[in-house]
């Protein structure tokens, strides 16, 4: 069954004249035309690239993409970019090339001048070399030159900054393969500069200067009472005093209170130079020991009260318990140490306080005596004793009302009843000055008669046994506090 399809237009009649016609004429064209190509006079056809257009030259070769390349002078950036043609000054069409002498000109941003420059980069750096600053925030190696955006040159260019300085026997010395493609536009007449060189060797550590982390508790202590923050004598041993002392740090740096030599105080926690030192034994030192006299009468008659052994003197100049200092010595015996002998102790300097503290507030519970500056930040801590007696101890507001350094003291037997000397002797007696004094080289006098923060002649013993009433501290921290206190400042004694 075929379906009747009407046409738009009726089909023109077959005429087959016409047909042989047209054969005949496409077989003589084709014919002719290849008589005519096998003779010579005909060439192929032309192969056109859309992107060139039927008159243009034949494209030249695409050239490599090449890393950032960041110079000096005039050419001071050279970038390669994605293909582009230049049609324009201001307008690409994508496709082509743009000829390796004239790349494109990029606005750089304007930063602070450096003083050197380098030379170009080396076609292949090594393989432990890392990019240079293409992107400004990639990261550094440690021993490598890299370099950075950081001013203008003579010619409006940035100028290269590098980040650690170029010796010029490195520069003389050390051979590296450049990218001779790129143009030179080094502008100095220097010898090129390597890419890569080693940093100068670091002098060996000379006493203080060096500062590093600390790495064990004897460190942290040391570098703790170096800073003002007493954990008593030094002794490598983690006790109470230890634990209040990194307390207190740990506030000053607004670290968690965990009272423990945690990894993030280890970290906060900085020594400078050797933890160690040599103490020579002079002639003097021996010289100026005597006993210590047991009595109050005997204590008066002597013209001063110094340290009574040598194993005593070096502990309290170093700031150590004197076990720890034998410890350190266990060849010395020091019952016969000659002068001259040399004696390992803990590198204890203290610096001198920089500025006067605002206030001292005594803390009855923790037994520690603390130091505040204008902003209420603490800037030293001593562990103290305080009074036996509950009645003894003073608390509120108090003031300064004097400093002494290196005092000599007024025995009053009245105050000393339970003592033999305290009921036979009459007239008070003046006990002279030292070390060895019974308010030792410091007295910090308060406002409330009789009470004060003073020195001990028994370092070992502060914290652990009760005192009269006044504050006691180690000798090496009331010479420091006195120098931190003033007349008038505020002290205030709290539970």
């Amino acid at each position: 069954m075929f379906l009747d399809v009407k046409q738009p237009h009726p089909k023109p009649p077959r005429n087959p004249a016409w047909i042989a016609a047209a054969i005949l004429a496409v077989l003589s064209i084709s014919v002719l035309g290849w008589f005519k190509f096998r003779g010579g006079d005909t060439e192929p056809l032309e192969t056109v690239e859309v992107s060139k257009g039927i008159d243009s030259e034949p494209a030249p070769p695409e050239p490599p993409l090449e890393p950032v390349d960041i110079r000096t002078g005039e050419d001071a950036a050279t970038f390669s970019l994605s293909p582009v043609t230049e049609t324009s000054e201001n307008q690409t069409t994508p496709g082509s090339v743009v000829p390796a002498a004239a790349p494109p000109k990029l606005e750089l941003p304007t930063l602070r001048a450096a003083p050197t420059t380098v030379a170009p980069t080396p076609t292949t750096p090594p393989a432990d070399h890392a990019a240079t600053e293409t992107v400004m925030s990639a990261p550094r190696v440690p021993g490598m030159l890299t370099s950075r955006m950081s001013g203008q040159g003579a010619a409006g260019a940035p100028s290269v900054d590098t980040s650690m300085p170029t010796p010029a026997d490195s520069r003389a010395s050390s051979a590296t393969t450049t990218d001779r493609s790129a143009p030179d536009t080094t502008t100095t007449s220097s010898p090129p500069s390597p890419t890569i060189v080693s940093p100068p060797a670091p002098a060996p550590p000379t006493g203080r200067g060096v500062s590093r982390k600390v790495a064990n508790l004897f460190e942290a202590q040391l570098a703790l009472d170096r800073a003002g923050f007493s954990a008593g004598s030094i002794d490598g041993v983690y006790g109470g005093q230890t634990r209040l002392a990194l307390l207190a740090f740990q506030q000053r740096e607004q670290l968690a209170m965990s009272g423990r030599l945690d990894a993030e105080t280890m970290s906060r926690l900085n020594l400078e130079g050797d933890a160690y030192a040599t103490y020579r034994v002079t002639e003097t030192d021996l010289k100026g020991l005597a006993p210590l006299p047991a009595s109050w009468t005997g204590k008066a008659q002597q013209p001063r009260l110094v340290f009574a052994s040598l194993l005593e003197l070096i502990a309290e100049k170093h700031h150590a318990s004197p076990k720890y200092i034998g410890r350190l010595n266990p060849q010395v015996n020091w019952t016969a140490v000659a002068a001259g002998t040399s004696i390992k102790v803990p590198a204890a300097a203290r610096p001198a306080p920089r500025e006067k503290a605002a206030f001292i507030r005594i803390r009855l519970s923790d037994r520690t005596v603390q130091a505040f500056d204008q902003k209420a930040r603490i800037i030293a801590h001593y562990p103290c004793s305080i009074a036996a007696a509950f009645a003894n101890r003073p608390q509120g507001a108090l003031s300064v009302k004097v400093l002494v350094e290196d005092p000599n003291y007024t025995f009053d037997p009245k105050r000393f009843p339970n003592t033999i000397e305290g009921r036979t002797l009459v007239a008070k007696l003046i006990i002279p000055a030292g070390p060895n004094n019974p308010v030792g080289s410091a007295w910090i006098g308060l406002d409330k008669p009789g009470y004060g923060i003073h020195g001990t002649p028994d370092p070992e013993s502060i914290g652990k046994t009760g005192s009269m009433g006044c504050f006691r501290l180690a000798n090496w921290n009331a010479r420091h506090l006195v120098k931190l206190a003033w007349i008038g400042m505020p002290v205030y004694v709290v539970r």
